[in-house]
């Protein structure tokens, strides 16, 4: 048989029926099905704060639909800008030029920021994330909503987790700050010495809420620091058709230095062809349907570098709509890796300038330090992800720093091979909504890992 011969014997009708039903945009409410939530806390010598909240309702489906199209294109926007800035760092340092971000978690992590900034720091910022306070949060609160309401047993889970870490006796906080934060995203609040203790009590957090997947997301606490603001998330997911042992190949995978790797490709029909003038594509459900994995390969012409950057949050809408009767045949290596990157100069770059200058910033919404003006130091956002015959497995976690000193179906389907056997670009998108959860550029393909 040829490469695809196994897969073309799949139900042809099912194909078209698939292809029939992708002529619509991805898109709709936020408010739709969700997923499970993760396990508690873990037992921590940190001591947690107790919030006194305004009980915050969460929106109306109405008021969530006015901020709908706005907050998408702000999001896509944003995926865009952070993926290709992060992208072109990784690929200039020359390390394996991997790159894995999380849009998701940093827009978590941007709330936490901008809801304790004030004057034109809150002003960069909030043309970084591309809404007013009031309006973030509205969102993300209905989003964590849709989360949480949706959830049913074996569809694909997302879990967020918010927390705030404040150093012991040294900061005065404001308790509308933490009620803001633990009203609309969930945040939970811990003293902490800012010890050793306390870095196994952040990395035991993390790890708890990012299944395990990232057991350690920082290995000290510079003697500046005041407060930490994190964002962990942990995404689970099997396919919606999950891939046969029989329908995974050896093959070779072309790294963008020219050399050659050994990989699994598995080989798979897929009802949701993608195009655009620069990328050929495929949308791959989980099992709910709501969240689905996108494989973008550059045309050919098109390094990736300058693919990825081509990309606009409009452009990136627009390719998410799969091409009316097209389907395509695909081949997906399967791959597994990690990702750290400290993406401060990446913000700063994005406009968000006084955040990191210690005379400049204003966080004076968060609180007030006997030690001078607080400001950001780091902003640490580390990622790991997993992809296989049964499904994929994805975390986050960004760690904030603060520091104080100075219709009918057609009559046939076109069939598109996409074929990922070299540079490429992949997504993990909330369908609902086109959010972008994970962005990921595979330049080098990691060796896979033994069992």
């Amino acid at each position: 048989m040829g490469d695809f011969d196994m897969v073309r014997a799949v139900d042809r009708r099912r194909l078209l029926l698939l292809a029939a039903a992708s002529g619509t945009a991805l898109g709709g409410m936020l408010l739709a099905s969700g997923c499970a939530q993760q396990g508690d806390d873990p037992v921590m010598t940190a001591r947690e704060l107790t919030v006194s909240t305004a009980g915050v309702a969460s929106p109306s489906a109405a008021d969530t639909q006015l901020l709908d199209d706005t907050f998408r294109l702000n999001v896509a926007r944003l995926s865009c800008e952070l993926f290709r800035l992060c992208s072109t760092t990784d690929q200039a340092q020359g390390t394996d030029a991997n790159t894995l971000i999380s849009p998701l978690s940093l827009i978590f992590a941007l709330a936490l920021i901008q809801n304790g900034a004030q004057g034109s720091t809150l002003e960069q910022v909030a043309a970084t994330s591309g809404c007013a306070t009031e309006d973030l949060n509205d969102v993300l609160a209905a989003y964590r909503g849709s989360l949480e309401d949706g959830s049913e047993e074996g569809s694909p889970a997302l879990h967020v987790a918010n927390s705030i870490w404040l150093k012991d006796s040294s900061l005065e906080v404001e308790d509308a700050y933490l009620a803001a934060c633990s009203d609309y995203l969930g945040a939970s609040a811990f003293a902490a010495p800012f010890d050793a203790s306390t870095v196994d009590d952040v990395n035991a957090w993390v790890s708890s809420h990012t299944a395990d997947m990232i057991p350690k997301v920082i290995a000290k606490i510079d003697g500046s620091a005041k407060a930490m603001l994190v964002n962990a998330l942990a995404f689970e997911g099997a396919w919606m058709d999950p891939i046969d042992d029989a329908l995974v190949e050896d093959g070779t995978f072309t790294n963008e230095d020219g050399t050659t790797v050994a990989a699994s490709m598995m080989l798979t029909n897929e009802g949701l062809y993608l195009e655009d003038d620069v990328f050929q594509g495929f949308i791959r459900p989980y099992a709910d349907g709501r969240f689905a994995f996108v494989g973008l390969l550059p045309k050919e012409g098109y390094a990736l570098s300058a693919a990825i950057a081509s990309l606009s949050g409009e452009g990136l809408l627009e390719l998410l709509a799969p091409v009316f009767g097209a389907a395509a045949e695909v081949k997906l290596p399967r791959f597994a890796l990690d990702y750290e990157a400290h993406v401060q100069d990446v913000l700063k770059s994005s406009g968000m300038v006084d955040a990191f200058d210690p005379e400049a910033a204003d966080f004076s919404g968060i609180g007030v330090s006997e030690d001078g003006n607080l400001y950001i130091g780091d902003v640490l956002h580390k990622t790991f992800i997993e992809v296989d015959e049964a499904g994929t497995r994805a975390a986050a976690a960004t760690v904030v720093t603060m520091e104080a000193g100075s219709s009918g179906g057609p009559e046939d389907v076109s069939l598109h091979e996409v074929v990922l056997d070299r540079p490429f670009a992949y997504m993990i998108v909330d369908r609902s909504c086109s959010m972008p959860v994970f962005m990921g550029a595979m330049r080098m393909l990691p060796a896979e890992r033994e069992e």
